[in-house]
């Protein structure tokens, strides 16, 4: 062997070949397959994990080949050589084990760096949608019409309940932005009838419907999931369960869970939140108003989750609240029509 260009070590006894292999680095490990059986599959196992770099080959006695198959069915091997052996064997299956092995290392390493290229590229992506939502919310906040804080609650808000309801990171994530998206349609709604103090007209409230489809118009059309889940929400958070809300009048699932669930946060945070035409409402009063309106209007399950998490909403509801820029602390600060209570 050490004319072949290897150096090697050598164990009489499974104990010391255990510690030699434990405490050195090894690229080869000859295993004679009675050792092997003693050690089982699953101290075995341990070494190949603690030494992913050695590729074990067994050598077996000229014993039942049956037998011997068997046993090496329980073991991640790089080869097999049965006594007694020629050296022209030992070298060809050694370096076969060894080129096995460095394309594994190899392949290993091109797969990581290749996922480690594919987060990057994602995050700069994720990065790029998180820029446009924060622009397009930007527009949102300069009209007035939602203040930047229930914005940001109702994110959080509908995160929470995303990620209890069994949703991965990245569609708890996307409901994060889409949910502050959801009025988005009100750049579209004249201020006479945003910022008026006092209850909507019929005809008012027709209008102010239409910041529903205003919405999906503006947000349409994207190949970004956050958007696409945004123009979801936009559409569709005024739908009801029974089918009573607008503006298509869908019913039960037909309506997109992500607005299922702002739907019910929604009305939440405009209760537990100072209005035009209304104080806020304590936490008491807010679940008796949603009460009444949860057998139609809500998702009967995501309802229950709702008020099983109440502790947590609250929590985000306290976290993040409004504080009036220092220059304006004496004077009221105007915030539109919401209808009834969401807007």
């Amino acid at each position: 062997m050490m004319r072949q260009g290897f150096s090697c070590d050598s164990a009489n006894d499974g104990d010391t070949a255990y510690s030699m292999i434990e405490s050195n680095e090894y690229e080869i490990v000859f295993l004679e397959l009675r050792i092997a059986r003693k050690w089982l599959k699953r101290q075995l196992a341990e070494l190949q994990n603690k030494h992913p770099e050695a590729a074990f080959i067994i050598v077996s006695g000229p014993a039942n080949l049956n037998d011997d198959i068997n046993a090496l069915l329980a073991f991640e091997v790089y080869g097999y050589i049965s006594k007694p052996f020629h050296q022209a064997e030992l070298l060809i299956t050694l370096k076969n084990a060894l080129a096995r092995k460095q394309h594994e290392i190899f392949q290993k390493a091109w797969t990581r760096e290749l996922r480690d290229e594919v987060d990057r590229k994602t995050l700069d992506v994720r990065t790029r949608e998180h820029e446009i939502t924060f622009r397009l919310m930007s527009a949102c906040e300069f009209r007035h019409f939602e203040t930047g804080q229930h914005i940001r609650r109702l994110g959080e808000y509908s995160a929470l309940i995303a990620e209890i309801i069994g949703w991965n990171k990245e569609l708890v994530d996307d409901i994060r932005l889409a949910a502050t998206m959801h009025d988005i349609g009100k750049i579209g709604i004249s201020d006479g009838i945003l910022f008026k103090p006092g209850r909507l007209t019929t005809e008012e409230r027709t209008e102010m419907q239409k910041h529903c489809a205003i919405g999906r118009d503006i947000l349409s059309g994207s190949t970004i999931p956050i958007i696409q889940m945004a123009t979801d929400i936009a559409f569709s958070h005024h739908e009801k369960w029974d089918g009573s809300g607008y503006p298509l009048g869908l019913s039960g699932e037909e309506i997109p869970q992500s607005a299922r669930i702002v739907a019910i946060l929604d009305v939440w945070d405009a209760l537990r939140s100072k209005r035009v035409y209304a104080p806020s409402f304590t936490i008491e009063k807010t679940l008796a108003e949603m009460a009444k309106m949860a057998p139609g209007h809500f998702d009967p399950d995501l309802y229950k989750i709702f008020l099983d998490n109440l502790e947590g909403i609250q929590k985000i509801f306290l976290e993040f609240q409004d504080t009036p820029p220092k220059d304006t602390l004496d004077e009221p600060q105007e915030k539109p029509q919401e209808e009834k209570a969401a807007g």
